[in-house]
């Protein structure tokens, strides 16, 4: 079983809330397809030169994301903030919702997600900040891992409302410096978002025994009195930040009542919506 890998976050204590991973799971079955799906892609890209690509070989894509746009309007939303998240009808097809890691996010649980130097520090500013509701969605792809090797990616959005914008606005400030500050993290140029925005990218590793780079990428927008974080984890052939963008684009429109934003029904699992185009290696 491989290591697990570490991510933006760092993993939070029994004192502070349990960790509750998602991907590195050890693949109990299908074992043998990941394998040979590994060792297909990796023989596909190991030709080339890798003077300036990426560790797995190859050139990591521009962003070309260009929907949404960064400027002025900021609504004042009302609990929940559920509402203000990704949902099943949102992603494509290949997609389920990962129960385990979909729950709401109370003050503590907003403390504990890995941006403070602790639960008791984070309690303390989320007060200050005016913190009034928090909830995290996640998605897993169809295979697990055999799905990460394809091109598709697990899917975590954190929504958090505050009072007022300015009490989103540092909350914003200090989850993108924790951002910033991970070792290895490096931002990404891409269209803003919201009132402001910020993206970056974690290499972490492999993707469980295989030869393709794991890969982090955050996009975290403030957008009034909402602070989203979108974050993708894939193989980095078919990554970029335009996956974790996108997605905080359809967050976005619902804050500004562009898009429905209905509260979740408990125990939804899946779409029927198009096979993701992301099955293609970025270049």
């Amino acid at each position: 079983m491989s290591r697990q890998a570490p991510r933006f976050r760092p993993r939070r204590t029994k004192a502070q809330q349990k960790s509750r991973r998602y991907l590195w799971l050890a693949v109990a079955t299908g074992g043998l397809v990941v394998v040979a799906a590994a060792v297909v892609i990796g023989l596909a890209l190991s030709s080339g030169d890798d003077s300036s690509t990426t560790p797995a070989g190859l050139p990591t894509a521009a962003s070309v994301s260009t929907a949404g746009s960064q400027d002025s309007r900021g609504p004042i939303l009302d609990k929940p903030a559920a509402r203000y998240v990704i949902q099943a009808g949102d992603v494509k097809a290949g997609y389920k919702t990962l129960g385990s890691e979909t729950f709401t996010l109370s003050a503590i649980g907003f403390a504990a997600n890995g941006y403070f130097s602790s639960v008791q520090e984070g309690e303390k500013l989320a007060g200050d900040w005016g913190y009034k509701d928090g909830y995290q969605a996640s998605f897993e792809p169809d295979g697990q891992l055999a799905g990460v090797l394809q091109g598709r990616y697990y899917i975590r959005v954190e929504s958090y409302l505050f009072d007022s914008a300015s009490g989103a606005a540092e909350a914003f400030a200090r989850v993108d410096s924790a951002a910033k500050s991970k070792p290895g993290s490096e931002p990404q140029q891409t269209k803003g978002l919201g009132n402001q925005s910020s993206a970056y990218k974690l290499v972490t590793g492999t993707v469980s025994n295989s030869e393709l780079v794991q890969v982090y990428h955050r996009f975290i927008f403030q957008r009034g009195n909402l602070l989203t974080v979108v974050q993708t984890n894939g193989a980095e052939p078919f990554m970029n930040i335009d996956r974790a963008r996108d997605l905080a684009v359809v967050v976005d429109a619902k804050a500004l009542g562009e898009r429905a934003a209905p509260t979740p029904t408990p125990g939804s699992t899946g779409t029927q919506l198009p096979v993701p185009p992301a099955a293609t290696p970025t270049r």
